[in-house]
């Protein structure tokens, strides 16, 4: 009876551990506030829609029709089946938390670049436009060069200027 119960018992704690993530596999896929194509577009402050990037992952919240329901920066969005995959991971163990420093966007049009110099290439999405995050968003924080924060963004490493953001412990 003992082993029976330690089997059921390790059975949950896997279960328990693991995490279901929703995987981007295109461009220019659209998240919206309902699930339905009719449904409102999420949009950056400029009302332009807000497209995650090639292989951002997100929190699963579940499925509803052709969509699947996302935590989106703390809001619950949905985005098309047809353009993501879920994808299980293993959640780390219970340990106690640190804190960990976040950037926050200050202004608008705040630029990333390549480099920690204002003379950086800015980055740019894959139409070539400036890729700006939105006021108010929170960053990876990954460290300070000069007047620059080396930041995280869905993976990839980019600066954004002191100037217009400030460090945030969680």
């Amino acid at each position: 009876m003992k082993r029976i119960l330690t089997i059921i018992c390790a059975a949950m704690m896997s279960i328990a551990a693991m995490a279901t993530l929703v995987v981007v596999d295109g461009v220019h896929v659209r998240m919206r506030f309902s699930p339905s194509t009719s449904g409102e577009i999420v949009t950056g402050e400029d009302g332009k829609p807000t497209y995650p990037p090639k292989g951002a992952m997100f929190e699963y919240l579940g499925t509803s029709g052709n969509f699947y329901k996302i935590n989106y920066e703390g809001t619950p969005v949905y985005i098309s089946r047809d353009y993501c995959h879920l994808k299980e991971e293993a959640k780390t163990a219970a340990t106690p938390k640190k804190k960990t420093q976040v950037v926050v966007v200050d202004g608008q049009n705040v630029r990333f670049r390549r480099t920690p110099s204002t003379k950086g290439e800015i980055v740019l999405n894959e139409e070539g436009q400036t890729l700006y995050p939105r006021k108010g968003q929170e960053l990876t924080y990954l460290g300070t060069s000069g007047n620059f924060y080396k930041i995280d963004w869905y993976g990839e490493e980019y600066y954004i200027s002191r100037d217009y953001t400030h460090l945030k412990t969680k």
